[in-house]
């Protein structure tokens, strides 16, 4: 669970650099930073490295953090620019494994979430063909589950140009499933 803004103890304990505090604020915000770190990156060892520095960089910036936003909402900024930064950085734009994939137990066949799983890789693998910027919103919207609101600020972007390229990747994910669009 994402700490959210409006817990100001908490955010006081981490700018005085608390270490339960800042233990905590890992321990609740990994998994999901290091969910978008993968989606973004598609390698579990980039994403890994991506969490880690996301980490660094919001435990060095805390003592800026104004709370103009929820800090779940700062944290995700600074994940988003760290994946960016990292993708520039690399040529490398790994395609998801089988073995990354975390399946979920349920009562449908083993036939239908194979199926699934190969619609779920199929997306990935188009959303790694995708412009950095375009996966970025696209991740944040369909992994996440933000609103437009607050994906435009942590891209730094109007609602109009996170509308177009949440679109454009849809189009261009069902154009290479071969549906019409």
């Amino acid at each position: 669970m994402i700490i959210s803004g409006g817990n100001e103890e908490f955010i006081d304990l981490l700018k005085s650099g608390d270490t339960e505090a800042r233990a905590r604020f890992i321990e609740e915000n990994q998994k999901n930073v290091f969910g978008l770190a993968f989606r973004m990156t598609g390698n579990r060892d980039d994403a890994m490295d991506i969490t880690q520095e996301t980490f660094v960089r919001a435990l060095e910036k805390i003592k800026g953090f104004r709370g103009d936003a929820l800090i779940s909402t700062w944290l995700y900024s600074i994940a988003t620019n760290v994946a960016r930064d990292y993708l520039r950085r690399s040529s490398r734009h790994s395609i998801v494994s089988l073995e990354d994939e975390i399946l979920v137990a349920n009562s449908r066949s083993p036939l239908e979430e194979l199926e699934d799983k190969d619609k779920r890789l199929f997306v990935r693998r188009v959303m790694m063909s995708l412009p950095v910027k375009m996966r970025a919103a696209f991740t944040l919207r369909f992994e996440r589950g933000l609103p437009i609101s607050e994906i435009a600020k942590l891209l730094h972007r109007s609602e109009g140009t996170i509308k177009a390229q949440i679109h454009d990747a849809v189009i261009r994910i069902r154009k290479a499933r071969g549906q019409d669009v």
